[in-house]
């Protein structure tokens, strides 16, 4: 029995792959299978003869995309946020600094100076100061007088000659003191002159190398009122004493 059961159905299938002959006017029927590209998926519908159909793409594995980063640019360049903070800090700063010299070029900060106790008052015009004695008029000579035989004070001299053209002792702050001398020496040597301020002693000059014959003159100014006296040196030897004054700039 087995065996019939199994010749009748390949009976069966050969009989249904008989085919057809071609009679004119009758359409021959098309085939019920469809091909399918070989590399679509494809799954059995049941048993070892099932059909195959295409598989749901769902049912596959997922699909890794590998992350993708990419810097974000900047909208504004670095250096265009940098000069123009830069700008805005050196306008702010020439506005203050013009805003503090039109203060106190105007006097606007005056208050301030009150509120915080510190108002200075305003000059006061003071009377003139008492003027200083007249010095002495007569010089005083030392050993070395023989060589610098003459020298005097004076507020205006001849640079080319240093010849005094407004001889002097009584002088006001501030101006400038020429002293004047004559030089005649036997041998080279040097000419020093110190300074003295109400009978202290306020300064030296640099050495002047004298060689032959010649006049000079050594300048000073002083800037407060004083007694005072100068005296020359030849090869520091004490030669010429003199006397002079310097008056307060108002007396």
């Amino acid at each position: 029995m087995p065996q019939k059961a199994v010749t009748g159905s390949v009976e069966q299938q050969q009989t249904s792959l008989v085919p057809v002959p071609f009679q004119a006017g009758i359409a021959a029927p098309r085939s019920a299978l469809k091909v399918m590209s070989p590399n679509v998926p494809t799954i059995h519908t049941g048993g070892q003869e099932g059909a195959l159909v295409p598989a749901i793409p769902g049912e596959e594995g997922p699909i890794y995309v590998p992350p993708m980063y990419t810097k974000p640019r900047a909208i504004i360049p670095r250096y265009r946020v940098i000069s123009g903070l830069l700008s805005v800090f050196i306008v702010f700063a020439l506005l203050c600094t013009g805003a503090t010299y039109y203060a106190r070029a105007t006097g606007k900060l005056a208050f301030l100076h009150i509120i915080y106790g510190d108002a200075r008052p305003n000059n006061l015009v003071t009377t003139s100061a008492k003027a200083l004695p007249i010095p002495k008029t007569a010089t005083e000579y030392g050993p070395a007088s023989v060589i610098i035989n003459s020298a005097t004070t004076a507020s205006k001299i001849d640079t080319a000659t240093a010849q005094p053209l407004a001889p002097t002792n009584q002088f006001k702050v501030g101006d400038t003191i020429y002293l004047t001398y004559s030089v005649h020496p036997k041998a080279p040597g040097t000419v020093i002159a110190r300074w003295y301020t109400n009978n202290n002693f306020y300064q030296q000059s640099m050495p002047i190398l004298i060689k032959d014959a010649a006049s000079g003159y050594i300048p000073i100014q002083y800037l407060q009122p004083v007694e005072g006296k100068v005296e020359l040196y030849w090869n520091d030897q004490l030669a010429i004493r003199l006397f002079f004054v310097v008056d307060p700039a108002g007396s």
